[in-house]
């Protein structure tokens, strides 16, 4: 068991400096009288960037040790060669919508296994001797070489990632060229403990002295007495990153101390995100790579000419699929994914490096580029626009980003348009200032756009209800496993006119809004959980609004507009709450989906009433037909395996579209002020799904329970494509 106990704290005077995380947090970087004695105060300090002290005398004396150390490749410690086996796994994953508050699907799974040589001074041999696949969702992805094999000896003088195409010619902080290239301060200390012997373990941060250079910045964890290497965690600057789609490099190497004298690799991981270049679109390919070795056996005295030839090789294909693995891929995937959280390697680098470098040294190049946050932002139909096709654009200055979104109805021959600015604080939230003239949606989403596009435009129905929106909005808004936002805004809100015709029925009628002006003040937060057994998953979405509305006097819009006297100014409140977990049950898996919205005031306009009805929150009732100043709703679902389809996809691969039957039930209660279809103060409905690739598409048959229950079938994509649909 290994535990951490801090030394006592230097007399001397402690800096600190601001780092951020998702709430805005702040990490005390304490220096250490045992690991920091006669500090030279007039050490060079950050250019304007902290208060830390750099580059004092003693940092400088401890970065010589660990490069003396480093040089001698160990040789002076007795370490000859060593071997070990690795077992790793390699998984490609998707992350969609906008701020990617969701935590990532799996595409891909590789499980490896891997015998590792070392031979002092610097010869490495790797064979892979075991390797299977699972593959989820179609992808072509073929890795690169080095990914499947671990990092010896912490890097080499000059580091190296993806065969170079990721990360290249950067200089290791710890050779005799990266002393001259970075800058160097002993934050903080950790006493290791394992049994009855202690280390401690000093916290060496490191960042370049030219951000603009390809460099690494992170954390450096020393042993005190030998100055090796006991872990790393870092990440890149963006002129380190060879591929333009490149969003960020992290890692982390772990060592632990064998023999009871050498610091060898223990546990590896590496996290690679991707995202588009030209069209900033909210989808981003994530490869993580996690390994962990064992069977570490020291000085066994390896022949030279095992190590001759490549680097890297492998047993043959037939060979590889022989190795006796354990159980399925994903029963070791899915705990580990829980383990790592919704941000990953990704998250906890990349706030380090926010602490260490200015947002200039990791934001990719000033690009103009096409920027859209769904497919149905380029075309989409619906009853008061019918046909409507746009786009948007966006241009970084620096760290600031301009963009400009717009569509035009052909129906109602309007353009709808939102034009913003935003950039991120030092140590701080990401602020915006947004003008728009454009739609909101009222109530809950019940369909995708694109499958609501398609049902509109060929049989009129249309599971939507816009209201027009036109004004300013401030927010603030920071992102880490939490996500949290809270905006300013003022707006004038009014009903739509349906202009459009389908090819055939009739689209019911538009929604009634009420119109009026409105000052408000809003907190939003999304949550990701994921519990150490990867039992349970929750999401839980919030809002709370407080507002000033002013109803449109003279004007009214149908059944839910407010009445009196429209010039006076009126509070009201509202909330929001909905929360989605899942987990394993019985060789399937059961999801639960709870909501809850609640308005209070004086003449609550129709638009900020709760809203259920429709293929989701109540199958069988018309769309938002249930709707109340309060009302709440439950889905649940038990999704069971069915006999999957085998289908060769060329390039993509072989792959087994895997199909469920998801037999599901939904119960709403809403207010006494309700309106509900067919009558009576809780509304339910039943059903089952037939789903395939895990939810990614559905068909549903449900009926709506009473004596007026009505049949419906709906077609779609899963709930969780439909932020980027």
């Amino acid at each position: 068991m290994v535990t951490t106990a801090r030394p006592p704290r230097a007399r001397h005077r402690v800096t600190c400096s601001a780092v951020a995380s998702g709430v805005a947090g702040a990490l005390a970087l304490v220096a250490v009288s045992a690991l920091r004695p006669a500090v030279d105060v007039g050490g060079l300090r950050a250019q304007g960037r902290d208060d830390r002290i750099w580059n004092d005398s003693a940092t400088l004396a401890l970065v010589d040790r660990a490069v003396a150390r480093r040089t001698a490749q160990l040789a002076d410690s007795g370490l000859v060669d060593y071997r070990a086996v690795a077992r790793g796994y390699l998984t490609f994953l998707a992350q969609l919508g906008e701020g990617f508050a969701d935590p990532p699907e799996v595409v891909r799974a590789d499980e490896l296994a891997v015998e590792v040589y070392w031979r002092a001074p610097n010869q490495s041999k790797q064979r892979i001797i075991g390797r299977r696949d699972t593959l989820l969702l179609p992808t072509d992805i073929v890795y690169h070489r080095d990914h499947l094999a671990i990092v010896q000896n912490n890097f080499p003088a000059i580091i190296r990632l993806g065969d170079g195409d990721e990360v290249r010619d950067v200089p290791h902080p710890l050779s005799p060229t990266g002393q001259r290239e970075y800058d160097f301060s002993v934050a903080d200390s950790i006493r290791l403990r394992v049994g009855s012997r202690s280390w401690d373990v000093i916290e060496l941060e490191v960042r370049p002295k030219d951000e603009r250079a390809a460099r690494i910045a992170g954390a450096f964890y020393l042993d005190r007495e030998t100055a090796s290497v006991v872990r790393i965690a870092a990440g890149f600057t963006r002129a380190a990153l060879r591929d333009p789609a490149l969003e960020d490099v992290s890692i982390v190497l772990d060592n632990s101390l064998v023999d009871g004298r050498f610091w060898l690799p223990r546990r590896q991981q590496i996290e690679i995100r991707r995202t588009g270049t030209w069209l900033e679109f909210p989808a981003r390919g994530i490869i993580r790579g996690e390994w962990d070795l064992c069977c570490v056996e020291a000085n066994t005295r390896l022949a030279a000419e095992w190590f001759a030839g490549p680097e890297i090789i492998s047993l043959p294909p037939q060979r590889l699929r022989e190795y006796p693995f354990a159980g399925a891929i994903m029963d070791s995937v899915s705990p580990r994914l829980a383990a790592a959280g919704a941000a990953g390697v990704a998250g906890s680098i990349e706030t380090r490096l926010r602490g260490l470098l200015t947002p200039a040294a990791v934001l990719r190049p000033a690009v103009t580029g096409v920027r859209v946050s769904r497919l149905s932002d380029f075309a989409q139909f619906n009853r008061v626009e019918g046909l409507a096709l746009g786009a948007g654009a966006s241009r970084r200055f620096s760290t600031t980003v301009v963009d400009l979104r717009a569509r035009y109805g052909f129906a109602d021959a309007r353009a709808k348009w939102r034009f913003g600015s935003s950039w991120p604080t030092r140590g701080g939230p990401l602020v915006s200032l947004r003008a728009f003239d454009e739609f909101r949606e009222a109530g809950e989403p019940e369909v995708s756009r694109v499958a609501n596009s398609f049902a509109a435009q060929e049989a009129g129905y249309d599971h939507t209800d816009d209201y027009g929106i036109r004004g300013l909005r401030f927010s603030a808004a920071a992102k880490a496993q939490r996500r949290w936002e809270f905006g300013i805004e003022a707006v004038r809100e009014r009903p739509l006119i349906g202009r459009a015709k389908p090819q055939s029925g009739d689209f019911r009628a538009p929604f009634a809004a009420s119109p009026g002006d409105r000052v408000a003040a809003d907190v939003r937060f999304t949550t990701t959980r994921q519990s150490d057994d990867a039992g349970w998953t929750a999401k839980a979405e919030g809002t709370a609004r407080v507002s000033a509305w002013r109803s449109e006097h003279g004007l009214t819009a149908g059944p839910g507009a407010p009445e009196g006297d429209g010039a006076a100014w009126r509070p009201l409140l509202g909330a929001g709450l909905a929360v989605t977990a899942s987990r394993g049950l019985g060789g399937g898996r059961a999801l639960f989906r709870a909501q809850a919205t609640v308005a209070t005031g004086d003449a609550v306009p129709a638009q900020d009433k709760a809203r259920f009805g429709g293929p989701r929150t109540a199958p069988g009732f018309g769309t938002h037909a249930l709707a109340a100043n309060a009302g709440a709703g439950i889905r649940a679902e038990w999704a069971l395996p069915l006999a999957g389809i085998p289908v060769r996809l060329g390039r993509f691969g072989a792959i087994r579209i895997p199909l469920e039957l998801a037999p599901f039930g939904t119960i709403v209660a809403l207010g006494s002020d309700g309106r509900v279809q067919p009558a009576g103060a809780v509304s339910a409905a039943w059903g089952a799904g037939l789903l395939a690739f895990g939810d990614t598409f559905r068909v549903d048959i449900a009926r709506s329970v009473g004596r007026h229950g009505r049949w419906a079938v709906w077609v779609d994509a899963g709930r969780a494509l439909w932020p980027i649909l």
